[in-house]
């Protein structure tokens, strides 16, 4: 028995206790059922105390620390908060919720004697309370993200805790890594000297955030690093996150990104000439015969032409947003329509809002809805252009877009119109989300449609100019 842990539950049946030897079975535990109780029974020597419950009398951990402030404690259950408890001087706190409780309670006893030298206690030894750092690494051990704690020395940073996420992503038990140089166990040799790099800036009292690779039992993985120091103990903390998926989705986006921008450059230069040639030679044949056949000839080139002119701006305006700027809608508006052909169209603009935008695509999503609502709309159509709570809207009065239509209407290549290229809509939409707006089709008062984009950034900008 006396090579055993002996701890002792405070306010927890029996049966509390015996799962708590059953997932440790180096722990002798015995339980008290009043915080009286508890103080009499330290006096025989216990090395740990764990307050598993609550009842009229919440203040074990204070009343232990006052009278046994060597002593640790541990508060299992829901009967507090985290903070609480380490407010009131509890080496470590554990839920009683999630995956087997009693072996992270088990855990965390034996990691709060070992920071107390591990020796039994009887009452008469003086030892110094936690300190407050030591009680912030307390509150990480249940954090999703990987944590390491330890102290700077002459052979680099010794690792002295490691929280469970830190277990589960890097694959090592926490047993065999406590007392190590950090960097012998995750730094791959290519890595040392940036890692040495990184201490020399920690003993200088900087704090660090930096990408690196690090090695895991499975293989290499990608973190996110963030460490600081207390120069005046040498004490250190590292937070890992792991950003392996998301670079590999950000390289998988470069590689899509740069095909991509092959294709645009196969479109822009390897069919717009054969299409100009094309276009020159039709135009040749009509003047010296012309008819039908090449009239619809050169109607299909000019389609193919702005096929291709679409195509290419679909495929650049999908890019994310980087350069913003304020925008005033109103003189936006005007442009625009001036540069769209509107017939005998009419525009009311109904807004002086500014936004945050990228004022050449906002220029692009206004005029490509000037010519939706101009070519299903009749050649008379009333456009308005207003204002919502966080957006704006384009609305017209003509036929409207049928509710089976309204989820369709942004797909590529989707069309009603005979003369339209079915990509206008999809280049709004793209143009949106760019932005981190959102676009709907919805009906207007006047029965007409109505675009609304939505998620806009408003700004107060009296001097933005077109």
């Amino acid at each position: 028995m006396s090579d055993r842990l002996r701890v002792l539950c405070v306010r927890r049946a029996d049966d509390g206790g015996r799962a708590l030897e059953r997932a440790d079975g180096q722990m002798a535990v015995e339980t008290a059922g009043t915080v009286d109780e508890a103080l009499t029974r330290l006096e025989e020597g216990v090395d740990c105390v764990v307050a598993a419950g609550a009842g009229s009398d919440e203040g074990v951990v204070g009343a232990v620390r006052e009278a046994h402030p060597a002593v640790p404690v541990v508060t299992f259950g829901d009967w507090t908060t985290p903070s609480e408890a380490f407010a009131a001087g509890a080496a470590d706190h554990v839920p009683a919720a999630g995956a087997e409780p009693y072996v992270r309670l088990a855990r965390a006893v034996r990691n709060a004697v070992e920071r107390s030298d591990g020796a039994a206690v009887d009452g008469t030894v003086d030892r110094p309370l936690e300190t407050e750092y030591d009680r912030l690494i307390d509150l990480v051990e249940y954090l999703p993200t990987s944590v390491v704690y330890g102290e700077m020395t002459g052979e680099g940073p010794v690792i002295r805790r490691v929280n469970a996420a830190f277990e589960e992503t890097f694959g090592y038990d926490r047993g065999a890594v406590l007392g190590e140089n950090l960097d012998d166990v995750i730094v791959p040799p290519e890595q040392q000297e940036s890692a040495a790099a990184i201490n020399d800036r920690l003993q200088a009292g900087e704090s660090v955030r930096t990408e690196v690779e690090r090695r895991t039992a499975d293989g290499m993985r990608e973190f996110l690093m963030r460490a600081v120091i207390q120069e005046e103990t040498e004490e250190w903390y590292a937070i890992y996150t792991d950003i392996t998926e998301r670079r590999r989705r950000k390289r998988e986006l470069e590689r899509q990104n740069e095909r991509l921008e092959s294709f645009v450059s196969v479109v822009s230069h390897d069919l717009r000439s054969p299409l100009a040639v094309a276009k020159g030679n039709v135009e040749l044949a009509r003047e010296e015969r012309d008819g039908q056949l090449l009239a619809n000839a050169a109607e299909a080139l000019d389609r193919m032409s702005a096929l291709i002119d679409d195509l290419l701006t679909l495929a650049r305006e999908g890019e994310r947003v980087n350069d913003l700027e304020s925008v005033a809608l109103r003189p936006v508006a005007e442009s625009c329509w001036n540069g769209v052909e509107t017939a005998d169209a009419t525009l009311r603009i109904e807004t002086d809002r500014t936004v945050c935008a990228d004022r050449s695509r906002v220029k692009q999503l206004v005029s490509n809805l000037y010519r939706n609502a101009v070519e299903h709309g009749g050649a008379d159509v009333t456009v308005t252009v207003g204002d919502l709570e966080d957006g704006f809207y384009v609305a017209d009065d003509g036929p409207g877009i049928p509710e089976s239509e309204r989820g369709r209407i942004f797909e590529s290549g989707f069309t009603t119109s005979d003369e339209g290229t079915g990509f206008g809509l999809s280049i709004v939409e793209e143009i949106a989300e760019a932005h981190g707006w959102t676009v709907a089709a919805t009906e207007s008062a006047d029965g007409g449609a109505r675009f609304e984009i939505t998620g806009v950034e408003v700004v107060d900008d009296e001097d933005a100019g077109e």
